[in-house]
């Protein structure tokens, strides 16, 4: 293979990377005042440190853009904006190295196809740490085919053994499409190089339990009792309701991974790949029916929370297609079939922003109906509280948005439990959230701005 005739791949890249990052910083408010970036940002700019969650430790790089900005002292949009593309430049950073020093184009086209190929609004929802782990994990492989690193080099183990516990510490699910990808490359590899794969591999699963016993936490914990759901619908996990929500998404939003799907099983077919085609379709399948059967109801699973559960699906078969894909002999016309996936999956990406940015003008309409700054609302009081998705993470939304907009915090907490706030009513010098208060004076005052240090809240009460 020839490197510079898939220089292709370098400006499908550098279009799609630098685009993505455009609506990173436009969008910025649509993908972080929401729940979840809006909390992590919260405890980044108060405690000038990382907001590692549940020890998922993967997160780093991306908090580092904010955190370094709170350093800096930058203002606070700034720090927004940083958070927000840092989530781009990841991505987009992994690519290039897999491009260039490790001279992998194709492991760069998987990267960049899996940025796109069944992302809708975990583009929005932005800190999915599962997500990123997939983009870290694809680079690995890429890393490990590059062989830059031999076994006889003194920077061999602290280089793997640092990516492996770093991918052990991303996300409990990672662990699957890390089992598929190491299967399929130790079929793939002479034998004489499955001794090492073997051991990087059984490492990884080392890590993993160490983060599993050692490092347990009440979220994981909480999540692992939904597996009680597959003692509740054996054997019968084929009528499971949301295998049909599913396939509603696959022909809606990820119909990007039918092609992709029916030209891998027409390859291993025709080059009687066999042991390779169960392999995938194992995986694929027992993963779906796993995280399906996990979470069996639709009404109460949102569309955001179940798409990254779903991503590993074409993550894993991005690898398989990399794994056993003849580039070489593939017609002229991959660059544009490439092309037309990446334009029609970036208009439906940048189409669905619509909601997110309706989410923050009802907010800013919900801020200037207010007669005060300190308001506690009952979330059923509250006209189109779905709007906001979740409630709990409001608080912290509404700090961003109003010294955004006015140079003055509000604070404005939609709970669906006002009564457990009430305690704190009284206490005028008080930040409330769902979960916690923070007295005015624990708070940066670069990024907190209160101008009312004597008032009450109030519990609003709807009009009778």
């Amino acid at each position: 293979m020839h490197y510079m005739k898939n220089n292709w791949i370098l400006w499908a890249g550098l279009g799609t990377f630098l685009l993505m990052l455009v609506w990173a910083f436009t969008l910025y408010q649509e993908r972080i005042i929401i729940f979840d970036p809006a909390f992590h940002l919260f405890s980044i700019v108060r405690k000038g440190e990382f907001a590692i969650q549940v020890h998922r430790f993967g997160a780093f790089f991306t908090q580092l853009f904010p955190l370094v900005a709170v350093k800096l002292g930058l203002p606070l949009k700034a720090i927004m904006i940083s958070y927000s593309i840092s989530f781009i430049v990841l991505d987009a950073l992994l690519f290039g190295l897999l491009l260039r020093p490790l001279r992998q184009p194709y492991w760069a086209l998987a990267l960049l196809l899996n940025s796109v190929l069944m992302v809708n609004e975990t583009f929005y929802w932005i800190q999915s740490e599962l997500k990123q782990g997939l983009s870290m994990l694809i680079f690995y492989l890429g890393f490990i085919h590059s062989n830059k690193v031999k076994s006889d080099s003194v920077w061999y183990l602290p280089i793997h053994a640092g990516m492996l516990s770093l991918l052990a510490f991303t996300h409990p699910l990672l662990v699957f499409p890390f089992m598929f990808g190491f299967g399929l490359l130790i079929r793939t590899t002479a034998p004489e190089n499955r001794k090492a794969l073997f051991s990087l591999g059984g490492t990884f699963l080392l890590f993993y339990l160490i983060k599993s016993q050692l490092f347990r936490n009440w979220y994981d914990d909480a999540q692992m009792q939904h597996l009680g759901n597959l003692v509740t619908y054996f054997p019968n996990y084929f009528s499971v309701p949301t295998n049909a929500l599913f396939f509603q998404y696959l022909l809606s939003d990820y119909y990007a991974l039918i092609p992709l799907f029916s030209g891998l099983v027409y390859l291993l077919v025709s080059q009687k790949k066999y042991t390779e085609l169960a392999w995938y379709l194992l995986f694929c399948t027992g993963y779906l029916l796993l995280v399906n059967t996990t979470y069996p109801d639709p009404t109460l699973l949102r569309k955001f929370y179940s798409e990254q559960f779903y991503l590993p699906l074409g993550t894993m078969t991005l690898i398989a297609l990399v794994l056993h894909l003849h580039f070489d002999a593939v017609s002229r016309w991959l660059p544009v079939a490439i092309a037309l996936i990446i334009v029609v999956r970036l208009q439906h990406i940048y189409a669905l922003h619509y909601r997110f940015t309706e989410k923050i003008a009802w907010q800013r309409q919900f801020m200037r109906t207010q007669a005060g700054d300190k308001i506690i609302y009952p979330e059923k009081a509250v006209p189109e509280a779905q709007k906001l998705i979740y409630t709990w993470g409001s608080a912290e939304e509404f700090w961003l948005l109003s010294t955004l907009d006015y140079g003055e915090t509000k604070s404005i907490v939609i709970t669906d439990d006002p009564e457990a706030l009430r305690k704190h009513k009284d206490q005028p010098r008080l930040f409330i959230t769902k979960h916690k208060v923070f007295d005015y004076d624990d708070l940066p005052s670069r990024y907190f701005h209160f101008k009312d240090t004597t008032s009450p809240y109030t519990i609003y009460s709807p009009p009778q």
